[in-house]
């Protein structure tokens, strides 16, 4: 094999792997899209029935004035 067959190779091989990135670049809006279905569904957790929850009644009459009070926080840790 000579220069001329190697150097055909070589860009037979760089045509064909720019088409392969020129094809995921138009369709890159669908690859992410299947990885991102496919990763939902590999950790998606299986929860149980819906359960109704009897809450405690409040006082009827507040403890102390609403400017008196301090204030409330709820706080939520991230995952």
């Amino acid at each position: 094999m000579g220069r001329k067959m190697f150097r055909k190779i070589g860009i037979i091989g760089l045509v064909a792997v720019l088409l392969i990135v020129a094809i995921g670049w138009f369709n890159r809006a669908l690859i992410v899209q299947y990885i991102a279905l496919s990763r939902a569904k590999a950790n998606r957790i299986e929860a149980g029935p819906t359960r109704t929850v009897q809450w405690d009644q409040g006082p009827a009459k507040p403890a102390a004035p609403l400017g008196d009070r301090p204030p409330q926080y709820c706080v939520h840790p991230a995952r």
